[in-house]
């Protein structure tokens, strides 16, 4: 695991292109082992769209942020509420090829733990292909468990094959020197 810190940058609606530009890059660096390129450029064209995402970013309803390395935009994730209270859905979660197999991912994704804990998360889900391996290595060394595999018809007679996964986030406990949070009020 790396002892590099990675930052996180929120993105804006001007952002928009960079991110594109980023999933066109990972994309057809890790997808042709797992998707036929007809599918990549649909999803692509889908989800990363400049104006979609400018859309996403604008309304708040998505949080998009940048990982950061050095000051260096290496990644991005986006996510927003999940389908249980209390619950982040991580929509997407990317990382600069390479930059892949140096625990950065890992500590990109601690990051955003540490985030979602700090904003009184109780769980984080997020969906991976079932044939990305290598993502899903990395998300069950950060505590993450299948909780189900979906299929989604996504048009253009095209699916995704996905694990479901979660992220439970424990209230933390105050250690022994540590002061306990003030109760609520009566």
């Amino acid at each position: 695991m790396s002892s590099a810190t990675i930052d996180l940058l929120p993105a804006t609606p001007e952002d928009a292109d960079e991110i594109r530009a980023l999933a066109e890059s990972i994309w057809w660096r890790v997808y042709p082992a797992i998707l036929a390129p007809e599918q990549i450029r649909f999803m692509l064209d889908w989800m990363y769209a400049p104006r979609q995402l400018r859309s996403e970013i604008a309304s708040g309803q998505v949080q998009y942020q940048f990982f950061l390395l050095g000051g260096e935009r290496i990644g991005y994730s986006a996510h927003h509420a999940g389908q249980e209270s209390g619950e982040i859905h991580l929509s997407k979660f990317y990382l600069a090829t390479q930059y892949h197999g140096q625990g950065l991912g890992s500590a990109a994704l601690q990051a955003l733990i540490a985030q979602a804990r700090s904003e009184d998360a109780r769980s984080l889900t997020l969906r991976v292909n079932r044939q990305n391996h290598a993502a899903l290595r990395c998300y069950l060394r950060n505590g993450f468990h299948v909780i189900r595999n979906v299929l989604t018809h996504i048009g253009g007679g095209f699916v995704m094959d996905d694990h479901w996964m979660r992220l439970d986030l424990p209230l933390t406990v105050p250690g022994p020197n540590e002061p306990a949070p003030p109760a609520p009020p009566a």
